[in-house]
C-alpha cells in the first residue's frame, strides 16, 4: 500500500514544477522589460476561467514506474479537482484542493485525509500546494516564468526560433519566438549541470490558447520523469455545482487536519 502513496506523492512532486495569436520580431522582445515580458507570456492564462482535461501518464523513477491515466477539473485561480487511474482503471487516489477544506482519498489504502492544504503538506501527505494558480497551469502545460525584480541579470539571446531568456543564476527558459509560449525551462546547480527542467512538446490551439499536446517533467537529482500526454482538454466549459466533490465510501478511514 505504501507503494501505491509513494508513486501519487512522486508525480505531485514532479508536476510542481501559452499565449497563441500574435508574432513577435526580434526588436520587439528585444525591447521588453522583464516585466513587460511575463505580462506577454501570462496573458494568455488570464482567459482561463474553467478547464477539463484527460491525460495519460509515465512514471520513470528509481522507485518504479507507473503508468495510467489523470483526469482534471479545474476552476481557476485555485481549486482542481484530480483523480489518477491505474492501466486497467483502478482507481489510485482522488483529491479535490483548494484555498479552502481539501479532501485527498486514496482507494487502496482506505484512508481520506480532510484538512487544509497547508496541513496536507506539513504531514508530508502532499509535497505541494495544487490551490496554487502557477501550479495547476502547470499541469496544462503554460509554464509563467516569474521575472519581477531580476531585470540586472535579465538577459535574452537568440536561439534558432526561440528566445533562451535567462533570468535567474539558476534558471533559464526557452520561449517560442513566434507567440511567446514556453517550451522549456530549466534550473541547475551551482556546477551548471541541470537539475530540474520543464517542457512542452507538439503545441496546438485550444480557443485560441497555445497549450502542449505533451509535457515533460525530468527531477535528474533523483532520476524520476513524468510524462503527461493529453487527449482531451477543455477550455472554460460549464461546471455543475458538485464538480468539487469526491464520494467517499463507508467503512473508509477519516484522517482530520
Amino acid at each position: 500500500m505504501k507503494s501505491v502513496h509513494l508513486r501519487f506523492t512522486v508525480l505531485l512532486a514532479a508536476l510542481s514544477l501559452s499565449c497563441g495569436g500574435t508574432f513577435y520580431g526580434p526588436d520587439l522582445v528585444s525591447n521588453l522589460s522583464a516585466e513587460e515580458l511575463m505580462e506577454r507570456i501570462e496573458f494568455a492564462s488570464q482567459k482561463i476561467r474553467t478547464c477539463r482535461a484527460n491525460a495519460k501518464i509515465a512514471i520513470v523513477s528509481p522507485e518504479g514506474s507507473f503508468r495510467g491515466s489523470v483526469r482534471l477539473r479545474i476552476k481557476m485561480p485555485d481549486s482542481i479537482w484530480i483523480k489518477v487511474e491505474g492501466i486497467l482503471g483502478v482507481d489510485v487516489a482522488v483529491g479535490s484542493f483548494g484555498a479552502g477544506r481539501s479532501i485527498f482519498y486514496m482507494p487502496r489504502e482506505n484512508v481520506v485525509y480532510m484538512g487544509r492544504i497547508e496541513a496536507l503538506q506539513e504531514e508530508n501527505i502532499l509535497p505541494l500546494n495544487l490551490s496554487s494558480s502557477d501550479m495547476i497551469l502547470r499541469l496544462l502545460g503554460l509554464f509563467i516564468p516569474r521575472f519581477e525584480g531580476l531585470d540586472s541579470t535579465f538577459s535574452i539571446n537568440k536561439d534558432g526560433g526561440r528566445y533562451l531568456i535567462s533570468y535567474d543564476p539558476r534558471e533559464r527558459v526557452w520561449i517560442r519566438s513566434r507567440d511567446l509560449v514556453v517550451e522549456k525551462w530549466e534550473r541547475v546547480n551551482d556546477f551548471g549541470d541541470v537539475v530540474l527542467s520543464w517542457e512542452g512538446r507538439s503545441f496546438r490551439r485550444v480557443k485560441g490558447i497555445v497549450l502542449p499536446r505533451v509535457v515533460r517533467i525530468t527531477d535528474y537529482s533523483l532520476r524520476r520523469r513524468v510524462t503527461l500526454i493529453y487527449q482531451t482538454v477543455r477550455v472554460n466549459p460549464s461546471m455543475s455545482k458538485r464538480w468539487f466533490d469526491i464520494k467517499i465510501p463507508d467503512g473508509v478511514e477519516v484522517v482530520e487536519l
